[in-house]
């Protein structure tokens, strides 16, 4: 191919894919550009799940997979989400600790399970994840990590042979992960950070569970850390400015005070 007719070829296709791929995000409020598709996101989840349940150990706690899934579900059914269908698992870890992947896939630590003294504080950890997974921050940084490469895939792609088009691009899309498993061990933006907080906050009081108890936990983490407790160091090493979400959370509370009448979950 001529390379002058492959630069032309890759500006359409890019301006195309710009143009065609803006969608609105409810989560956002913004209209953002998607490269994975949802069907994407989903098989990269799915890969990702399996590669997490080969180094973790799932529990086979039937109280603990009942509660994560029962309070997790009762917020998914609660908002408008963007199409994903959410899995909640619980995995064997002394940290108090929760993540979430590409695909919906919600995982919440045993820790977790026994540092939280009640549903609404289960609550805000899992809505705070949710959050993440609306706002697509993990697909997000995962396309901006594949952000280079894309054009030099597409360039490649252009110039295949047809029968592999498919296969190349699921290849690519799906080495990718690496980057998904950074972002869980390194942790989100500050700016990721308070928006899955904000979103937290209206999530809870959908469903019906007090979004107070974020500013209870995050003061129970706080204690937890003068204490020195290193079950709890690892969830605080990837949020390590509580001072500052407690108090943009007690702004978003305070905006919406006189909107909500907790009800107690069923």
């Amino acid at each position: 191919m001529d390379p002058r007719y492959g630069l032309l070829a890759i500006t359409l296709a890019l301006t195309f894919m710009i143009s065609s791929c803006a969608t609105y995000n409810a989560a956002t409020g913004r209209r953002e550009l998607m490269f994975i598709s949802p069907e994407q996101e989903t098989s990269i989840g799915r890969n990702l799940n399996q590669d997490i349940i080969t180094k973790m150990r799932l529990s086979r706690d039937p109280e603990y997979n009942t509660r994560v899934r029962r309070v997790g579900e009762k917020i998914v059914h609660s908002i408008d989400t963007r199409g994903i269908e959410y899995k909640f698992r619980v995995v064997e870890d002394e940290n108090m600790n929760a993540f979430t992947i590409p695909g919906g896939y919600v995982y919440a630590t045993t820790g977790l399970l026994n540092g939280v003294s009640s549903d609404d504080e289960l609550a805000a950890v899992l809505a705070h994840e949710i959050g993440h997974s609306e706002a697509r921050h993990a697909v997000k940084h995962l396309e901006a990590a594949m952000g280079y490469n894309t054009v030099l895939m597409l360039a490649y792609i252009l110039d295949s042979r047809e029968e592999d088009k498919k296969k190349d691009q699921w290849a690519y899309i799906q080495a990718g992960g690496t980057a998904v498993f950074q972002l869980i061990d390194l942790g989100y933006s500050r700016k990721d950070e308070y928006e899955a907080d904000r979103l937290s906050t209206v999530y809870m009081r959908d469903a019906g569970y007090d979004p107070r108890a974020i500013l209870t936990l995050m003061r129970k983490l706080k204690e937890k850390e003068r204490q020195g407790e290193p079950h709890w160091a690892y969830f605080l090493r990837s949020h390590p400015y509580l001072d500052e979400r407690m108090e943009a959370v007690r702004s978003e509370l305070a905006y919406g005070v006189n909107a909500p009448v907790f009800r107690r979950p069923e």
